[in-house]
């Protein structure tokens, strides 16, 4: 990941899961978070500002993620710096949808980025639209995949 995170950063966490977890099983948003977390211990700079949870929520639609919804809100207001989110398929699985959110968040002032922690990509980095339109594009794909495995 380009790092043109300097200064001390005001970061929110953001998860999201499309299923609630089975009675007694460790639900996925807590392991999403607990690693968020620690990513963001481990960055000297990082100020957790809030923690953001859209639970069993699909990402195909973003506008009808309430949490996503909201942390932009907070971005719109300058209460967050950067967002940290596992995937970009977190922010959602439709090219259209995380284009949207990525192009409206780097034209705020001041700009608020997106670090896609499993792919190293920072929104606003060299590679800032071309590589998440790449890979929005591929959970795109997934979704469409899975929805058909159903059928």
């Amino acid at each position: 990941m380009e790092n043109n995170l300097t200064g001390n950063r005001r970061v929110a966490l953001y998860v999201r899961t499309a299923t609630e977890p089975a009675s007694g099983e460790v639900s996925a948003y807590a392991v999403q978070e607990a690693h968020l977390r620690d990513v963001a211990a481990s960055n000297s700079t990082f100020q957790i500002v809030g923690v953001y949870r859209d639970i069993a929520c699909s990402g195909t639609d973003t506008p009808k993620l309430p949490e996503l919804q909201r942390l932009l809100s907070d971005c719109r207001t300058g209460r967050v710096d950067d967002i940290l989110t596992k995937n970009i398929s977190r922010i959602g699985r439709s090219i259209t949808d995380v284009i949207s959110v990525t192009r409206e968040l780097s034209k705020l002032h001041p700009s608020v980025g997106i670090i896609f922690e499993a792919e190293h990509l920072y929104s606003l980095g060299s590679q800032s639209e071309s590589m998440p339109m790449v890979l929005s594009l591929l959970a795109e794909h997934e979704s469409r995949t899975k929805t058909r495995q159903m059928i």
